[in-house]
């Protein structure tokens, strides 16, 4: 889901800082699902630099639906991603697609 998150009811727990390099990446396991805790139902994720694309969805048989320079969604510099369950969380699935140092800010809510 991008576009709005509806965070009204959720409350934050913990956010994380990516660097985004050219290969594919995920987001921090520990992070979204602590140990003895609630897992992550939301996930707001900013873009800062160069463009990305992901997907955040997984295959009939289990498998994970990777990004390519060429496919998946694209998010430009200051875009933002909402995640809005736990499975979109965990099957997020990012690259860069562009020159240039790259981050994401995540913030994890219940």
């Amino acid at each position: 889901m991008t576009g709005m998150l509806e965070l009204n009811d959720r409350q934050g727990f913990d956010t994380e800082t990516l660097q985004v390099g050219v290969g594919v990446s995920s987001l921090t396991e520990t992070k979204y699902k602590p140990a003895n805790e609630d897992t992550a139902k939301a996930a707001l994720i900013t873009l800062e630099g160069a463009n990305i694309r992901y997907w955040s969805s997984s295959r009939t048989l289990g498998g994970v639906v990777s990004p390519t320079a060429e496919e998946g969604h694209l998010v430009k510099d200051g875009g933002q991603v909402g995640l809005d369950s736990y499975n979109s969380i965990r099957h997020f699935r990012y690259l860069r697609v562009e020159d240039g140092v790259t981050k994401i800010q995540v913030e994890y809510y219940r």
